[in-house]
C-alpha cells in the first residue's frame, strides 16, 4: 500500500460519512436525536490562577502531525521560550510496528 497522508485519509473518511448522511437523509430515514445537554455547564466562580492539585507541572499533548514546517517551528518554539517537549515517532516507531503487526496477524 503506498504512503496515504493523514489528513488526505481523514478528509476521505469525513466525506463518505457526510456522503452517508445525505442518502439516509434522502431516503428518508429517521433524523439522529442527540442527548446534548443545552444548558452550559457550570463554571468555576472568579479568576482561575492555579491548577488543581499540590504540583506545579503541566503535561501537554500537541499533534504536530507529520509535517516538517511544524515540527521546526515547534524546536524553534523550544529554543527560544526554554519549553521542554518530548517527540515521538508514533508512524516509524519499533513499538507500534510490532504491536500492529502483532494485532494484524492475530486478526
Amino acid at each position: 500500500m503506498p504512503n496515504i497522508e493523514r489528513r488526505t485519509l481523514l478528509c476521505a473518511i469525513a466525506a463518505a460519512f457526510v456522503a452517508a448522511a445525505g442518502r439516509a437523509a434522502a431516503a428518508g430515514a429517521e433524523p439522529v436525536r442527540w442527548k446534548i445537554p443545552l444548558a452550559p455547564l457550570p463554571t468555576v466562580a472568579g479568576v482561575l490562577t492555579r491548577l488543581p492539585g499540590s504540583g506545579n507541572k503541566l503535561a501537554l499533548t500537541v499533534d504536530d502531525g507529520a509535517s516538517v514546517p511544524v515540527v521546526g517551528a515547534f524546536a524553534q518554539f523550544c529554543r527560544d521560550s526554554g519549553t521542554r517537549l518530548t517527540f515521538f515517532r508514533h508512524r516509524y516507531s519499533p513499538v507500534v510496528v510490532g504491536q500492529r503487526t502483532r494485532a494484524a496477524a492475530t486478526g
